[in-house]
């Protein structure tokens, strides 16, 4: 019984802080996507399943004003800016990048190139919401 309690425990524990995997390089795909080999990292963190699914559900949470915050201080700069936008759950990345730009005025983020590392199916989404802000949107495949 004591066995199958900490089991619970642990699954539990793992489904609501997420679990470390290792992570791969990305920065060389990335580099090769923008052409150039520095830009800046904005990497959404994963909450594991259950956290996830909740920051899904309110359309990414905190985690949406900070990124929308960090593209237009980036657009404010001037100059060609480049920002990648990663994190271990897709689908989370995904809703917290289309709910960014979505109060970002029309064309305010000229010049900002952005990488979304994720699935290519993520693009019918995220095009044309980033587009309307004037950034150029590359999808970086796994």
């Amino acid at each position: 019984m004591k066995r199958y309690v900490l089991l619970v425990l642990i699954s539990l524990a793992i489904s609501l802080y997420g679990c470390a995997a290792p992570k791969t390089s990305i920065k060389p795909k990335i580099s090769k996507a923008f052409g150039r080999s520095e830009f800046i990292v904005a990497e959404i963190p994963s909450h594991g399943l259950i956290g996830d699914g909740l920051a899904i559900a309110v359309g990414g949470g905190h985690n949406t004003e900070i990124l929308r915050q960090a593209l237009l201080l980036l657009a404010a700069e001037g100059g060609e800016q480049y920002i990648a936008v990663i994190g271990s759950n897709h689908t989370l990345t995904k809703v917290v990048l289309i709910n960014a730009v979505k109060e970002i005025p029309d064309n305010a983020l000229q010049h900002l190139h952005i990488a979304f590392l994720g699935d290519q199916s993520a693009g019918a989404e995220l095009k044309p919401a980033v587009k309307r802000t004037g950034a150029e949107l590359v999808i970086v495949s796994l």
